[in-house]
C-alpha cells in the first residue's frame, strides 16, 4: 500500500491520476505471446478524466469487506463514499470462501512454477518464502480443482452484482500500513490474525476473477497510509479513471509533494 495511485495490487504505481492513467493506456491491450490474453481492444483510460461522475452508480462493499477492519480503513472508505454521494451497500456473496479459494490457487501456482529452481537453488530464496513455496508444493490437486471450480462460480455471482453497480468501494488493507518491525500477529475486533497475511484479506478475492480496481491513497498528517479500493467488473477500467479523477479533484485523495 504505497504512497501512489495503484492499478489493482500488481500494477503501475504514479504520483496522480492522469500519469496512471498513461501508465495504463500504454500497457493495455492484447499480448499476442499470450494464448490466454483476451483480444477486446481496451479503452483509452486518459479521455476519461474529464467526463465526471453522472450517471455512475457507486455503492460501498459491505459484509466481508467491513470485518476485521482497523476503524481507521472503514473511515478511509467512508470518506470516500461521502465524497461520492454513495450511501448503498452491497455485499457479495461467498467473500470469504473466495479468499480461500483465491489462496489454494495462488499457493498451488507458486509452488509449481518455482518448484525446479527450489530443487536446484533453494538456498537462494528468502527462509520464510522458501518455506511456504515448498509447502505449496505438496497442495492436493483435488483442493486446486476444487478452487477452480468454485472461482468459476464466484465470478459469475460477482457479474450478477454488477449488473447493479458501476462501481464498488471498499478498504485497500485492513489497517494502515504496518510500521518495520510490527509484531507477527494483530488483534481485531477481538480476533487474532496474522499481520503479514491479513493485508490481502480484501484484495485476494477480487484480484483473482479478474476484476479491476484502482488503490486511491488516503493521507494524513503524522499518519501512515491507508487506500480505498474502487472496484469495477471487468473491462469497465475506464469508471474507475471517472471515480479516481473526481476523488482527486475535490482534493478527498492524493499524494504529498515530493520532497526530494
Amino acid at each position: 500500500m504505497p504512497l501512489a495511485w495503484s492499478f489493482d495490487h500488481v500494477g503501475p504505481l504514479a504520483r496522480d491520476v492522469a500519469g496512471l492513467a498513461a501508465a495504463f493506456d500504454a500497457i493495455a491491450g492484447p499480448d499476442p505471446r499470450d494464448p490466454a490474453c483476451s483480444t477486446q481492444p481496451p479503452a483509452r483510460c486518459s479521455d476519461a478524466l474529464t467526463r465526471g461522475i453522472d450517471g455512475l452508480r457507486i455503492a460501498i462493499a459491505g459484509g466481508h469487506f467491513a470485518r476485521l477492519a482497523a476503524d481507521e480503513a472503514l473511515a478511509a472508505v467512508g470518506r470516500v463514499a461521502a465524497a461520492l454521494g454513495a450511501r448503498h451497500e452491497v455485499s457479495l456473496p461467498e467473500t470469504h470462501r473466495a479468499r480461500a479459494a483465491a489462496q489454494v490457487i495462488t499457493a498451488g501456482e507458486a509452488g509449481a512454477y518455482h518448484l525446479a529452481s527450489l530443487r536446484t537453488r533453494a538456498a537462494d530464496f528468502d527462509p520464510m518464502t522458501r518455506e511456504r513455496l515448498l509447502a505449496a508444493t505438496l497442495l492436493p490437486a483435488a483442493a486446486y480443482v476444487r478452487a477452480q471450480r468454485f472461482r468459476a462460480w464466484y465470478r459469475a455471482r460477482v457479474a450478477e452484482a454488477f449488473r447493479e453497480v458501476d462501481v464498488l468501494l471498499a478498504p485497500t488493507t485492513p489497517w494502515p500500513a504496518p510500521a518495520i518491525g510490527a509484531p507477527w500477529t494483530a488483534r481485531i475486533g477481538g480476533t487474532e490474525v496474522v499481520t503479514r497475511s491479513h493485508l490481502g484479506v480484501y484484495t485476494q478475492p477480487l484480484s483473482f476473477i479478474g476484476l479491476p480496481v484502482i488503490s486511491v491513497p488516503i493521507v494524513a498528517a503524522g499518519a501512515l497510509p491507508l487506500g480505498v479500493q474502487l472496484i469495477a467488473a471487468p473491462f469497465n477500467e475506464a469508471v474507475l479513471f471517472r471515480v479516481a479523477a473526481r476523488l482527486e479533484a475535490v482534493g478527498v485523495v492524493g499524494v504529498p509533494p515530493d520532497s526530494s
